[in-house]
């Protein structure tokens, strides 16, 4: 279901939301608005989890390693997420360390990750 939602842009945002159209984010200005609905959302719940993880010691991180497996509970990581070569991420040997102890950022996951993340502990967890 979904219901029409009268507002104003000025001109400024609608040439932003335009330019958005014309870039592929979405084929349509409501497309875009939508789009922008669902990151903002996104952005918002990341924020919240990060206040909360912030009061941890601990993290938990997947080890990386350049023995790839093609199977669920990996996922692939290269030069593209800042890794020096490709290897995977292997979330069934998950661990808990203090984050005290990461001092180097290594590699990031894209815009994907989150759900790749969650693939590979659904097929980790079986749930």
């Amino acid at each position: 279901m979904s219901s029409p939602v009268p507002t104003r842009f000025s001109d400024e945002e609608l040439a932003l939301i335009d330019e958005l159209v014309r870039s592929g984010v979405g084929d349509s200005r409501s497309a875009v608005i939508r789009e922008g609905v669902h990151r903002l959302a996104d952005s918002v719940r990341r924020a919240q989890i990060g206040e909360a993880i912030a009061v941890l010691d601990n993290v938990v991180l997947a080890p990386v390693t350049s023995t790839i497996r093609d199977i669920p509970t990996c996922i692939p990581v290269g030069p593209a997420e800042g890794v020096d070569h490709e290897s995977v991420a292997t979330f069934d040997n998950l661990a808990a360390v203090p984050e005290a102890v990461l001092t180097v950022r290594l590699g990031r996951l894209g815009v994907d990750g989150h759900h790749l993340i969650c693939d590979a502990l659904d097929a980790m967890a079986d749930c």
